[in-house]
């Protein structure tokens, strides 16, 4: 390594390297014996470029540095071959084992060939300068934005029990404090394996709360004065005390309404109009009332609907009871999801006011690989009446009755070929022996006496079930081989991208950081077949996963797996004899819950 210069301060160490050269940052020696894990970061972002647990090295897929990094898994030490202008910046190293972890920073200036180093030091400084205020500049405006990102809503009904779940390994934490927003005392708090709630000074949470062995808290017989912010804390075994926080926004409203979409919604506002009564609606989304989307005047009976307003998403939706003021929302849609507030007002003063909360659930069917599904309308219909089937996003027509004349259709790759029916007197419609392409968005249009109202459904696969024991690795198989053109996207749950590999290039990439780094150096990809492989399988690892390959033409092929840890149990003679350890796996196989509606998506 030529013309590298180094100083140290408190900062952390400074080095100056000319371009084309190569430089190593090294840790110390002694420092990184007994390591768990050492992960190296650059930029004011703390991008992981490189990491190790000791068994694996591991790059991140970042251009600039692509076969310029070299970590060595012995001593901890990252060399940057080839280095360029842009390498230059701030560079982390966090070492994590059986002592406290450690934290290290350089400073690395790249400069041309004929900077002298007088030069390089005066770029140095400034460089300092403008990283001492992007750092200041970026952790204000984050914590805003990261609070916000990280609440959770939570919408309950007076009366209920609602749970506020952790979602953490309980191994690796040590403590764990609740407290809500505005008041100054802890509600709950498990510390050296002692679980505690705690009343408020009102007495609001008096024998309400309950703390399970997982640290999540219940709040029982909720009533509308336990609305508010709830605050998670969790110590891990290791690090700076409360690093952790969640926050979960919990709503109570004694007026929730479920729906199914496509169907129509009335909204009653318990009152009978005259001449002294005129009644407002409003909607909005959890934080606010925001838009005005109807008013009918008592005295006057003119009724106004304004369907612009909201994004348009009420247009030719909406109609009001000239006798009561209660509002009809036709074909409801997840756009109309949120809440709905009536407001009633008297002539001489006086106002009262109701607010709803509706939720617009799809209308799920799950169905297991092979067997027949029947998407079922619970109405008669008439002669003239006229019915048509879509399938997909694109709402390809499938199948239409009109009159006594009944048709089924095919789609262009034939996916359907023999295995529609249409019911001989009825509408309902029936998909035989079901496979993954015939999952996903079913519409039915039905066009009677001059109106039109619609039936949608969603038809799932179930989830395969795929019990796997503490400790072991597990593969999720796609039963597929990838071609060129393919997209693959692994998730976890609804939210959290796991793996990918990208189409056309076939760059696979995996983001083992997500959920505060729980698959950390646990997940691979198959390069032939796109198959996922979960190592040293975890109890916080279990739950649904979802595999969606994307292919040219539109195909796409979806797969879901329901992964368990299986329960280990030891019997006393075995113990003590030496004998292996018999497993009691229990599977029950149910129909997916409404938590899990998006579990196939619509064919594109």
């Amino acid at each position: 390594m030529c013309g590298v210069f180094g100083t140290e301060d408190d900062e952390g160490k400074m080095l100056s390297v000319k371009e084309g050269d190569s430089v190593t940052l090294n840790p110390d020696l002694n420092e990184t014996q007994g390591f768990n894990l050492i992960q190296w970061r650059f930029g004011g972002d703390g991008s992981t470029i490189a990491r190790t647990d000791g068994n694996e090295i591991s790059y991140a897929n970042d251009e600039r540095f692509r076969d310029r990094l070299q970590l060595n898994d012995q001593t901890g030490s990252l060399t940057i071959t080839n280095m360029k202008n842009t390498d230059s910046g701030l560079y982390r190293v966090t070492i994590s084992g059986s002592k406290p972890m450690i934290n290290k920073r350089y400073i690395v200036t790249v400069s041309g060939s004929g900077v002298s180093p007088g030069a390089v030091a005066g770029i140095f400084v400034v460089f300092l300068l403008v990283m001492v205020i992007v750092v200041f500049y970026y952790r204000r405006k984050t914590s805003e934005l990261k609070k916000r990102r990280d609440e959770k809503t939570v919408i309950v009904k007076k009366g209920d029990d609602v749970t506020l779940y952790t979602d953490v390994d309980m191994e690796d934490i040590s403590q764990i404090l609740w407290t809500c927003e505005g008041l100054d005392a802890r509600i709950a708090e498990i510390r050296d394996g002692t679980r505690e709630t705690f009343d408020a000074a009102d007495g609001r949470f008096r024998d309400r709360l309950m703390l399970d062995e997982t640290g999540s808290l219940t709040i029982r017989n909720i009533e509308r004065g336990h609305a508010g912010v709830y605050i998670l804390q969790f110590e891990r075994n290791y690090g700076r005390r409360w690093p952790f926080y969640k926050r979960f926004s919990v709503i109570v409203n004694d007026r929730i309404i479920s729906v199914m979409e496509g169907d129509d919604l009335t909204l009653n506002s318990d009152t009978e109009l005259n001449k002294d009564k005129q009644v407002k609606w409003l909607f909005g989304g959890i934080s606010s009332i925001k838009a005005h989307i109807a008013e009918i005047n008592g005295e006057t009976g003119e009724v106004f609907t304004y369907e612009g307003k909201a994004d348009g998403r009420f247009r030719n939706r909406l109609k009001l009871d000239p006798l009561t003021g209660s509002l009809t929302i036709r074909n409801t849609g997840p756009e109309h999801f949120g809440f709905y507030e009536c407001q009633i007002n008297k002539k001489g003063g006086g106002s009262s006011h109701m607010i709803f909360m509706v939720s617009v659930s799809e209308r799920t069917i799950s169905v297991e690989e092979g067997k027949n599904v029947s998407l079922e309308i619970d109405s008669e219909i008439q002669t003239d009446d006229q019915i048509l089937w879509m399938f997909g996003a694109e709402e390809t027509l499938i199948a239409q009755i009109k009159g006594e004349n009944r048709e089924t259709h095919d789609v262009a790759d034939e996916r359907f070929r023999d295995r529609l029916k249409l019911e001989e007197t009825g509408p309902s419609l029936t998909i035989s022996n079901i496979t993954t392409e015939h999952t996903g968005a079913y519409k039915a249009q039905i066009i009677s006496h001059g109106t039109t109202s619609y039936k949608k459904f969603k038809v799932a696969m179930l989830a395969e079930y795929v019990p796997v024991r503490k400790g072991d690795d597990v593969t999720l198989h796609t039963d597929s081989k990838i071609q060129r053109s393919d997209q693959i996207r692994w998730m976890f749950g609804d939210k959290n991208l796991l793996a990918e590999i990208k189409e056309g290039f076939g760059e696979m990439a995996t983001y083992d950081d997500v959920l505060e780094g729980r698959f950390r150096g646990r997940l691979k990809l198959d390069e032939q077949t796109g198959s996922l492989t979960i190592t040293n399988f975890r109890t916080d690892h279990t739950g649904l996963y979802k595999m969606k390959i994307s292919r040219s033409a539109g195909k796409s092929k979806n797969k879901s797996f329901d992964v368990f840890a299986r329960v280990a149990m030891v019997s006393e003679d075995e113990e003590m004899n030496g004998n292996g350890v018999s497993e009691s796996v229990t599977v029950v196989k149910s129909l997916l819950n409404e938590d899990n509606l998006d579990l196939v998506n619509e064919q594109n």
